[in-house]
C-alpha cells in the first residue's frame, strides 16, 4: 500500500545517507530470507551471516541509528526504539529475535535489488 511504500522510501533514505557496506547487506539478506512474518533469533542470524553475536548487535545498533534519523516525532513517541520502523524486536526464552515490518521487508528488497 502507499503508506508502506512511503515508509520503505524513508527507510532507504536512512540507509543511503552514508554507505553501509557488505556486512549490513548480509544482515538484511538474513532477515529478508526468513518467511514473511517469521522472526529470526539473533544467534541464528549471526550464524547465517558468519558474524559474532556482538558484531550482529553492533550492526543492528547502527541500523537503529539510521532509523532514528528518519523517524518522525510521532513515531518516536509511539515506538520503543526507531529500529522498530524496520523490524519488530521480540524476546523468547532469553533470546532476542527480529521480525521485519512490511516496510522493512520492502526496503530491504529494494536495497538488495531483489
Amino acid at each position: 500500500d502507499a503508506a508502506t511504500g512511503a515508509l520503505a522510501d524513508r527507510i532507504l533514505s536512512g540507509w543511503k545517507w552514508r554507505p553501509l557496506g557488505a556486512p549490513y547487506e548480509d544482515l538484511m539478506a538474513g532477515l529478508l530470507d526468513a518467511p514473511v512474518g517469521q522472526a529470526v533469533k539473533i544467534e541464528e542470524l549471526a550464524k547465517k551471516v558468519g558474524a559474532s553475536f556482538d558484531e550482529i548487535k553492533a550492526r543492528l545498533a547502527k541500523l537503529s541509528g539510521r532509523m532514528k534519523r528518519i523517524a518522525t516525532p510521532e513515531e518516536m513517541s509511539r515506538l520503543r526504539t526507531p529500529f522498530m520502523l524496520f523490524a519488530g524486536i521480540e524476546s523468547e526464552g532469553g533470546s532476542t529475535q527480529y521480525r521485519l515490518t512490511p516496510a522493512g521487508r520492502e526496503a530491504a528488497k529494494r536495497y538488495l535489488g531483489r
